[in-house]
């Protein structure tokens, strides 16, 4: 009775587990993107409102690409990243979009380009950033593999500190085993003695 009772609450965890990773987790990050590219959008046409940049073709496309991602973030996958970057040499696309977006840029000010370009990258980081994080298949093996490596880094800076001295020690001793003719020329390192007895 009880390995009965333990294997409905395991499959109703693994079901609720896959609901909100599949499911609630998914929608959460298509409409935290969405919501995002909706703000990025409103400051590019507040600096075209403001005479930073003009309101002509390169805004236009500008924030047609940004429409696209809202209207299709839901499509913006990282199986459909990895379909496009596996296709990509057999593809022949009508519209190159970076041939577009230069072309369209090569005649405006210098301010107004880097001003366009910095609104291109920010969207582009977004989509990555939004590719990466809504995949439940990254979010369950590398994202907590990342997490952990960056964890560990900051955990053995702060360790090395405390183990400064010791540190300096054992660096001393290591040098002395590795280069023994230092102690004929420096009086500082301690006696030469092996690192293991």
């Amino acid at each position: 009775m009880n390995n009965n009772i333990t294997l409905i609450f395991s499959l109703l965890s693994l079901a609720m587990i896959w609901i909100f990773l599949f499911w609630i987790y998914v929608d959460y990050r298509v409409d935290s993107f969405r919501q995002r590219v909706f703000v990025l959008r409103d400051n590019l046409f507040d600096e075209a409102a403001n005479g930073r940049i003009s309101f002509g073709k390169a805004y236009g496309l500008m924030r047609s690409t940004m429409n696209g991602g809202i209207r299709f973030a839901h499509q913006i996958t990282l199986f459909h990243m990895l379909v496009i970057a596996v296709t990509y040499p057999r593809r022949q696309s009508d519209i190159k979009f970076d041939t577009l977006f230069s072309n369209m840029i090569e005649d405006l000010p210098e301010n107004e380009i880097n001003i366009l370009k910095e609104y291109k990258y920010k969207f582009e980081l977004l989509v990555t950033e939004h590719t990466l994080l809504s995949s439940p298949f990254l979010l369950i093996t590398v994202i907590p593999v990342i997490v952990s490596w960056i964890v560990l880094r900051y955990c053995l800076k702060s360790v090395n500190k405390v183990l400064r001295y010791p540190l300096g020690e054992i660096n001393a001793q290591a040098y002395a085993v590795g280069d023994d003719s230092s102690y004929k020329h420096d009086p500082m390192l301690p006696p030469a003695q092996p690192l293991i007895p």
